[in-house]
């Protein structure tokens, strides 16, 4: 599936532009999905999916502006395979010459827990708003590859942003998470994380940025839990960081596996 628009591109009101193989159709692909705009991208209570029994396609938008607005109901771009497949998730790639906005509908003040040990899955259990963007093999394949690309990037209210493997197939991969952004802004219980809740090792996530800010509970993690696999890396370079009002930056274990190595790089 192939869009250009000149101007702008909406998916309002439970739309969604799909590309799908299952009903026992293991031996099935499902081809890409590819979306240009001039202007804006957005989506409101809408879905950009792939998903298949076999591979998935990947799911390429571009645009000026990329948002993605779960305030009404769910959104969600993800490029998934089921867990008869055999195959791959495909990677999912948002590039914007502006922005990339991503907002949840769970909105409101963070409160630190009292008198108890606090970890960044402390966040992602509050989180999970309605917007969310994955790429996840719940068969023997592996895991999409995130990569995003844009002047400015952010999330709010329990926007979340992940790769999580374990979820179904003990013998799945993980994908990476690829950032590059000048402003990475995180706030009200949004999430960037790998994880795995099985055996298998979590991906990477890179981020590469001249400033990031988080607020007010938001989270930038790998981390692992219920399994023995182990987290993934974190590498976070920039030149100013800021994390402020219970907001989270880890590479945290609560399984058998071993955390993540956590690196900053300051220039």
């Amino acid at each position: 599936i192939r869009i250009q628009a000149g101007e702008s591109v909406r998916l309002l009101d439970n739309s969604g532009i799909t590309s799908l193989g299952l009903a026992g159709n293991t031996g099935v692909n499902t081809g890409a999905i590819s979306i240009e705009a001039g202007n804006t991208l957005s989506l409101e209570n809408s879905v950009i999916l792939t998903t298949s029994e076999a591979t998935a396609g990947k799911v390429d938008l571009s645009a000026q502006n990329i948002v993605l607005n779960g305030t009404a109901g769910q959104v969600l771009i993800a490029s998934d395979t089921t867990e008869l497949s055999t195959g791959n998730a495909g990677d999912i790639t948002l590039k914007a010459t502006e922005a990339i906005e991503l907002i949840g509908n769970v909105p409101g003040p963070f409160n630190l827990p009292q008198l108890q040990t606090f970890t960044s899955e402390d966040v992602i259990a509050q989180s999970f708003g309605n917007t969310t963007i994955q790429a996840s093999a719940f068969g023997v394949g592996t895991a999409g590859n995130i990569k995003v690309n844009a002047e400015r990037l952010a999330l709010r209210d329990g926007a979340f942003l992940s790769n999580i493997v374990g979820l179904g197939s003990v013998e799945s991969q993980a994908g990476d998470i690829t950032i590059d952004a000048n402003d990475i802004q995180l706030q009200g219980l949004a999430v960037i994380s790998t994880g795995t809740l099985g055996n298998q090792a979590a991906g990477a996530l890179d981020i590469r940025s001249d400033r990031i800010t988080l607020d007010n509970g938001a989270s930038i993690g790998v981390s692992t839990a219920l399994g023995t696999g182990n987290a993934g890396e974190l590498t976070i370079n920039t030149q100013e960081l800021s994390v402020t009002g219970g907001a989270v930056v880890a590479a945290n274990t609560i399984g058998g596996g071993s955390g993540g190595v956590l690196t900053i790089e300051a220039r």
